[in-house]
């Protein structure tokens, strides 16, 4: 019978002379910077400020080719924003994840939320943490969906839910630092 992650993570912390809250804090720093990475590069150049809200082609500009989401539409809210996408069954993020059963990765659902809510709310600058991310379905090639943003001024995070009229895939929290 197989260990749990846990006692593999403790028989792991304990061989290396570490009890397992200095390696969870190891990890969740690791993992911080690594996201704080992944979000930073988004490149803000041809943002257009209308009102803070832009259009389709500038939120599709925030990804490189075969990268991101095609971006169909958005509606917005007062401190949200639904956007229509659509996973395109070419994305880079397909090769070699499940090549039998191609799965988009959590991290990269992520990384999408992190640099939408970047590029459509003020305020939301640099990645602090994550909080509340759970993923309840797989998304496929070719999938439709909808992710809501919901932007906390007063905390500095996004919630953030991909859905569609059949499922909810994954939700979740991406806070930001004060500016």
């Amino acid at each position: 019978m197989g260990q749990s992650p846990r006692l593999q993570h403790g028989i792991l912390a304990s061989r290396l002379g570490h009890s397992t809250m200095d390696c969870s804090h190891t990890y969740s720093w690791h993992a911080s910077h690594y996201l704080n990475g992944c979000i930073e590069v988004i490149i803000r150049k041809h943002v257009i400020l209308l009102m803070n809200k832009k259009n389709t082609d500038d939120l599709q500009s925030q990804f490189k080719q075969q990268e991101g989401p095609n971006i169909i539409g958005t509606e917005w809210g007062e401190q949200s924003v639904l956007l229509s996408l659509n996973v395109p069954a070419d994305l880079s993020w397909f090769d070699g994840h499940f090549p039998t059963h191609k799965v988009l990765p959590g991290v990269v659902q992520i990384d999408w939320a992190g640099k939408l809510a970047k590029a459509l709310f003020q305020g939301a600058s640099t990645f602090s943490q994550l909080s509340n991310i759970k993923f309840k379905s797989m998304v496929m090639p070719n999938t439709d969906l909808s992710l809501l943003l919901e932007w906390d001024k007063n905390k500095g995070n996004v919630k953030f839910h991909y859905f569609n009229q059949d499922e909810s895939f994954s939700t979740g929290i991406v806070k930001f630092l004060p500016q």
